[in-house]
């Protein structure tokens, strides 16, 4: 499941056009090790990134957590615009963007590789 919590503007909105061709298609730029790894997730996944308008790095990083949704029906990916959610960018501790929580417990601070972030999310489900 992915989800857009805020409004796509600024940079953010060719993500919201990815999203809609990926869900649509089925299909995702992740690589083939990527998309094997993530078929091996047995327990749910829930990724935050948080992201403004305004960054030119929120975009990708974004776009990537919500094709690991596309990928696994495990994953749950959500991107956050904190000018939107103040309150959950204070909860969150968001000093800089984009910042990536995973299972609430851990945090990729930002744009970080899809092969750093899929490891990530599948040591977060051990």
């Amino acid at each position: 499941m992915l989800r857009y919590v805020g409004i796509p503007a600024g940079l953010e909105f060719g993500t919201l056009l990815e999203d809609l061709v990926a869900v649509a298609n089925g299909t995702t730029r992740l690589v083939t090790d990527s998309v094997r790894k993530l078929a091996t997730l047995t327990r749910p996944v829930h990724l935050q990134v948080f992201v403004t308008p305004t960054c030119p790095y929120c975009p990708r990083v974004a776009s990537l957590a919500h094709q690991v949704a596309v990928e696994s029906a495990n994953v749950t990916a959500d991107v956050i615009d904190i000018s939107e959610f103040p309150e959950l960018a204070a909860e969150y501790h968001v000093h800089g963007v984009p910042k990536t929580v995973i299972n609430r417990v851990v945090e990729l601070v930002g744009a970080q590789p899809e092969v750093a972030l899929v490891q990530a999310i599948l040591n977060a489900a051990a």
